[in-house]
C-alpha cells in the first residue's frame, strides 16, 4: 500500500509540474514526462521487469490525461473558453497520448538500466 501512495505523489507532482512547462519552447515538458517514468520505476522494490510494467503503464496513461485535463480545466475557469476546447479536442487527445508514451518509454528505458545496474552489482 505504501507504494501506492508514493505512485500517486510522484503522478500528481507530474501532473502539477508538467502543466507549468506545458507546451514550452525548451522541451521542459518532454523532461518532465520522462522523469516521471523513470520515477515511477526507481520508487519500486521489485526485481523483475514484468512486475514493473502494469504500474508504469497505469502510471503514464494517468499522467498523460491528467496534465491535460487540467489544461483544458483552466481553458475552461479561467479563460472560459469551450470553442477552444472543442476545437483543439484532437490536440489535447493526441497530446495525452504523446504524453504517455514518452513517460511510458523514459520508464522502459529505466528498467534496462535497472537491469544493468543490478547485473553490475
Amino acid at each position: 500500500m505504501k507504494h501506492i501512495y508514493s505512485d500517486v505523489i510522484v503522478i500528481l507532482l507530474g501532473i502539477i509540474v508538467g502543466y507549468f512547462f506545458l507546451f514550452s519552447n525548451a522541451y521542459l515538458d518532454l523532461i518532465i514526462a520522462a522523469l516521471v517514468g523513470v520515477a515511477l520505476i526507481a520508487i519500486q522494490k521489485e526485481n523483475t521487469s514484468i512486475r514493473f510494467i502494469p504500474r508504469l503503464a497505469i502510471g503514464s496513461v494517468i499522467f498523460g490525461v491528467g496534465v491535460f485535463v487540467l489544461y483544458a480545466a483552466v481553458l475552461y475557469f479561467f479563460e472560459r473558453n469551450t470553442e477552444m476546447i472543442i476545437k483543439f479536442f484532437k490536440d489535447i487527445a493526441f497530446g495525452t497520448l504523446f504524453f504517455a508514451a514518452i513517460s511510458f518509454i523514459a520508464g522502459l528505458l529505466a528498467i534496462v538500466v535497472r537491469g544493468f545496474w543490478s547485473i553490475k552489482k
